[in-house]
């Protein structure tokens, strides 16, 4: 799995367990595994970011 996926399912983990509000970057950097930094190279922020899980789930639901 690459680093892009492996920050979007803790995102996504990050998400469901604290909610949009309360998750933050160093959250998701921390069950990820990663550098703060390494997320910010892929994603300009947050929203940026769950914006491709939203994005990611839709894709999966138009699979089904």
């Amino acid at each position: 799995m690459d680093r892009r996926q492996e920050i979007l399912l803790a995102a996504e983990k990050s998400f469901s367990l604290f909610g949009y509000k309360a998750t933050t970057m160093d959250q998701v950097a921390k069950i990820a595994n990663v550098g703060k930094g390494t997320i910010y190279t892929f994603f300009s922020n947050k929203e940026e970011l769950f914006q491709a899980i939203v994005r990611q789930m839709v894709e999966e639901m138009r699979r089904v």
